[in-house]
């Protein structure tokens, strides 16, 4: 056979040399159109983890905007609370009640606003449905993680943020505190303000998640809120939530994962190319 070859090639010179040459241009050039697709990937890529970024931050800013947004309800309601005590007026069911509503109306998701003197809540809004908070003690509350985040409360006179908890299946909680002193070391009560977690991830533009795109929302803890933690295996890009309590973290992936997200544009580059 090798003969045939060798006979083929010493009566077809010409060809054999156009054959050579074809065959020499394309033994350099294929290497160097895989160096160049393998550039232009990594030049996709990049561009597609920044748009991913710019993205997520948006969102994250949303949300901590929109969680900002229920929490000057717990500010409005700190206000009221210390005016009376600084005035020495007793907090009257009557005057509370209307106040709170106002505080409250057109803020999507608040369930309850609250004043606990001593840490037990007397005063709650809406009553109706809610009946089985009034008398909770909040500083010996049976849910142990809530007692430590009253007692971080009243230690460190901030917002601490509880939650978000499960109330039912698919609904999250969150709740808002603040502790309320009088005078500089005297401990009063506390505020809180708890809201429903969903209204806020739509507001935000995650709650449905993006098209194209798997989300994955930790709270201070990293426990998962939204999402599931197999997004962090595809090495995606995050944003935080900057909240006061300390930042959530939003983890963005492309559905599919990366090589998906620019597989179509690197397949044209390489036909054309």
């Amino acid at each position: 056979m090798m003969k045939a070859m060798i006979d083929f090639l010493l009566k077809n010179k010409p060809r054999s040399r156009s054959l050579i040459i074809v065959l020499l241009v394309l033994a350099i050039l294929l290497p160097l159109w895989w160096q160049a697709g393998l550039w232009y990937r990594e030049r996709l890529l990049k561009d597609a983890r920044v748009r991913f970024t710019e993205t997520a931050a948006v969102h994250a800013d949303l949300l901590a905007a929109r969680i900002q947004q229920r929490l000057f309800v717990l500010k409005g309601l700190k206000a009221f609370t210390e005016a009376h005590i600084t005035s020495n007026t007793e907090i009257e069911g009557v005057k509370f009640a209307p106040f709170a509503a106002g505080l409250a109306s057109g803020v999507a998701g608040i369930r309850t606003v609250a004043i606990a003197p001593g840490g037990t809540t007397l005063f709650l809004h809406p009553r109706e449905g809610n009946e089985g908070q009034i008398g909770q003690d909040l500083i010996r509350d049976r849910r142990a993680p809530v007692r430590a985040d009253v007692q971080r409360a009243i230690r460190t006179r901030r917002i601490v943020l509880s939650g978000p908890y499960e109330v039912r299946p698919k609904v999250l909680q969150l709740a808002a505190r603040q502790a309320i002193y009088s005078g500089e070391t005297s401990f009063w009560g506390l505020v809180s303000v708890e809201c429903d977690l969903t209204p806020l991830l739509a507001e935000a533009g995650l709650d449905p998640a993006p098209v194209g795109r798997n989300l994955l929302l930790q709270d201070r803890g990293n426990h998962v809120l939204v999402g599931d933690k197999t997004v962090l295996r595809g090495n995606p890009v995050t944003a935080m939530v900057d909240l006061p309590d300390g930042p959530w973290k939003l983890s963005v992936l492309p559905a599919g994962g990366w090589d998906a997200a620019v597989g179509e544009e690197l397949l044209q580059f390489r036909g054309a190319a």
